[in-house]
């Protein structure tokens, strides 16, 4: 099970983190004042895997999720990023 912690900086942005020590992956969600949307980062410490944004913060939790349930199955990265 994967346990989101939300933080909040001075500024008013919003930020979202899980890690998944199985698969040696963490995601991060991001919505600052300035933007409409959430900003999506999946991968490992070292490189960002997977980049998107999505309307709705529900939205961008399912897919890094998503792309990280396919890492867990072995799936080929390349091919996964455009179909997610």
């Amino acid at each position: 099970m994967l346990i989101w912690e939300r933080f909040n900086d001075d500024e008013g942005d919003e930020t979202w983190f899980t890690e998944w020590h199985e698969i040696d992956r963490i995601a991060l969600i991001k919505k600052t004042q300035k933007s409409e949307d959430w900003a999506v980062v999946v991968g490992t410490v070292k490189d960002a895997e997977y980049i998107t944004r999505k309307n709705t913060l529900s939205d961008a939790k399912a897919v890094a999720i998503r792309f990280m349930m396919l890492i867990l199955n072995e799936a080929d990265q390349e091919k996964i990023k455009w179909k997610i």
